[in-house]
């Protein structure tokens, strides 16, 4: 993961939300001391060499207790591609820069078969509506969030 310092607000530990070069986002707000411990006793048992039973059972119920932060985004959907551009166009994070960030430039998955490529086979192909659509969708999931409610509406993704 990028290194992130931690925050500490009213909610709980606020930690990074995206697993670089991955499909994978984590939302971590709220994430509790408890949580937090769970996850980080998970992953020294796991690095025993080798785990045995015990520490793979041990393991298991810490990840167990954070499984439901974890959504793997598709791209062929083109739902990583839309949050690697909210991410790179913060601040102003909006529909449009969505849009102008990822049209006519290389598909940034050529091998997933995304439904938004063009017709050259090579480039992206969104369009305004079908960023929208995806942003909605991505909302619905808990993966993204509007951060303001005065036109042009910017989001960001959610931790």
């Amino acid at each position: 993961m990028e290194e992130v310092p931690l925050q500490h607000d009213s909610s709980g530990l606020a930690l990074p939300f995206k697993v670089p070069r991955t499909p994978l986002t984590i939302r971590t707000t709220g994430l509790s001391a408890d949580e937090l411990s769970a996850v980080t006793v998970a992953l020294v048992l796991l690095t025993q060499d080798p785990p045995g039973p015990d520490e793979l059972t041990g393991a298991i119920a810490g990840l167990l207790l954070i499984v439901r932060r974890f959504r793997r985004l598709k791209a062929a959907n083109g739902e990583v591609s839309v949050v690697d551009a909210i991410v790179r166009t913060r601040p102003r994070s909006t529909v449009d820069a969505v849009t102008l960030f990822l049209y006519g430039k290389a598909c940034r998955n050529p091998n997933a078969a995304c439904r938004f490529l063009a017709e050259d086979g090579t480039t992206c192909g969104i369009t305004r509506d079908q960023a929208q659509g995806t942003v909605d969708f991505l909302i619905s999931e808990a993966v993204l969030k509007p951060t303001g409610g005065v036109p042009p509406i910017e989001y960001a993704v959610v931790r």
